[in-house]
This record gives structure tokens, C-alpha cells and sequence, in this order.
């Protein structure tokens, strides 16, 4: 059966247009007895769900990351360099349009850095976006440009969320940072509004850490597809934040491994 409207939280303001089949998991269980690994759950198919999953009256805050660029596509770390999206990137900014429409917003924020402020732009929400300077990408210092197999030729234990990078960032800084939009968030969701965010991977990631009052490295955790889209929110009230939904992409638009979950249509 298609759900109407009514079926579905009272943020969205009109029914979706097209339904998945059913979420099924690859595998039924999650072995506890393996080591952490990122969150990255391959779904075969999506539906959109009622809104006993997506709290009626809780406000939500959008996250999304930005188009592919040509460093995301070699898997250089790009934090503070201004780069352009690529065309592909493009199409998956524009192809959030029809999603993001489906929701109303009280606060549009963005980074400042150009793929960003594209992002929001192609996604329609360019005019109406504020520049926000913590939600630059996390400052990689001497390994911007660099991949990750380069540093550990010479850093063989280095990792981002334990270590950060020499003459840029801590995970501590970027603690900071988050926390610092995680309380601009809470304004805005005091009066019940709604928020969007355009912003970076890992900065994106340690967001998600710090908004479920997990330690900044946990974010490592958390994998995030370019033009992905991920919901916060709550569960039963302000006091109880959760994750609604996570790197969610269109399925004409995958540039990435970790593209894993069809994007909600």
C-alpha cells in the first residue's frame, strides 16, 4: 500500500512521489564477538517508513555531505583546500533537491569552503544558507592532499580520529567545533524548527560522534558517501538525541564504496 501524507512525520510536506521495496539486512545479526568496525549496513532496497520511526512533533537536523570532487574521487584528504565539484558531484547535489524539498527548515547552514556552498546552491538552498566557519573540514595540516595509503607508508599506526595531523588538527579541536553547532542546532530546535546542514566527511562524522555525546573519535565509525544525506534527531525528547537516518544516496548517483543505503524518496 502507498502511504499518504498522513502516514508520514509531520515535517514532510507532501507525499513521496515513488516507494523502494522493503529494507532487508545481508546479514541477520551483528557478530559482537568481531572487532569495531565502521558503520556501513548494506541495505538491497528501501521503503520509505511511517512516522512512528520519524517522531511527529521532534525537530530533525538534515546533514549533508558534499558532491564528489576530483580529490574525493582519489581519496586525497581535503581539508582546507578550495576545490570544485566535479560534474558528477554536481548531479548528486542537484539530485537532493527533490528530497530536501520534502522537508520545511528554520536554519540552513553551510561551510564556507566552495564545494559546500555548491552543494547547498544545487541543492537549492544557496540564497538562504549561512555561512557558518565550524563547519569547515577538519584541517589536515602537512597531510592535506595526501591519501591515507601515503601517510601510513611512513606513519604505519596513524590514524585520523586517534592521532589527528601534524600543524592541523587534534580530535580534541574538532571536538570543540562540533559541539559548538551542536548548541547552535539546539537553538534552533528549542522552537521546534528544523535545521540543514552542508558540510564535509569528518567533520560531518565527528558531528554525529559529539550529537549522541559520544567521544569525537567514535565518529570514525560513522562512513559518509559524497551527496549523502543522514537525519539526527531524538527519541522520545530533546534530552534523548539519536540518529534517524544515515548515508543515505541516490541510487543514480554513486560515487563511492561506502554508497551503501538508496537514498529516501
Amino acid at each position: 500500500m502507498v502511504p499518504s501524507a498522513n502516514n508520514f512525520g509531520a515535517h514532510l510536506e507532501r507525499s513521496p512521489s515513488r516507494m523502494g521495496q522493503m529494507i532487508s539486512l545481508e546479514n541477520g545479526v551483528i557478530d559482537s564477538s568481531l572487532p569495531p568496525q565502521p558503520i556501513s549496513i548494506s541495505y538491497t532496497s528501501v521503503v520509505l517508513l511511517p512516522s512512528r520511526l520519524m517522531h511527529p512533533t521532534l525537530p530533525l537536523v538534515v546533514l549533508v555531505r558534499h558532491g564528489e570532487t576530483a580529490w574525493t574521487v582519489s581519496g586525497r584528504h581535503t581539508g582546507q583546500s578550495d576545490i570544485a565539484l566535479t560534474q558528477a558531484g554536481s548531479n548528486g547535489a542537484k539530485a537532493l533537491h527533490a528530497v530536501l524539498n520534502k522537508f520545511s527548515f528554520s536554519a540552513v547552514l553551510t561551510s564556507p569552503l566552495r564545494r559546500a556552498r555548491q552543494s547547498a546552491e544545487l541543492a537549492g538552498y544557496g540564497d538562504v544558507a549561512a555561512i557558518v566557519d565550524d563547519l569547515r573540514e577538519w584541517d589536515y595540516g602537512d597531510y592535506e592532499g595526501q591519501t591515507t595509503a601515503a601517510i601510513r607508508a611512513e606513519r604505519p599506526d596513524w590514524r585520523l580520529f586517534e592521532h589527528g595531523c601534524p600543524n592541523g588538527e587534534t580530535p580534541d579541536a574538532m571536538s570543540e567545533r562540533a559541539d559548538r553547532v551542536v548548541k547552535r542546532i539546539q537553538l534552533v530546535h528549542r522552537d521546534s524548527g528544523n535545521a540543514l546542514i552542508f558540510a564535509h566527511s569528518d567533520l560531518l562524522r565527528v558531528l554525529i560522534a559529539r550529537w549522541l555525546r559520544l567521544p569525537a573519535g567514535e565518529g570514525r565509525r560513522f562512513l559518509l558517501a559524497t551527496s549523502s544525506l543522514s537525519i539526527l534527531g531524538y527519541d522520545h525528547d530533546l534530552d534523548e538525541p539519536a540518529v534517524r537516518r544515515l548515508n543515505q544516496v541516490a541510487p543514480d548517483v554513486v560515487t563511492s564504496p561506502y554508497s551503501t543505503v538508496p537514498l529516501l524518496l
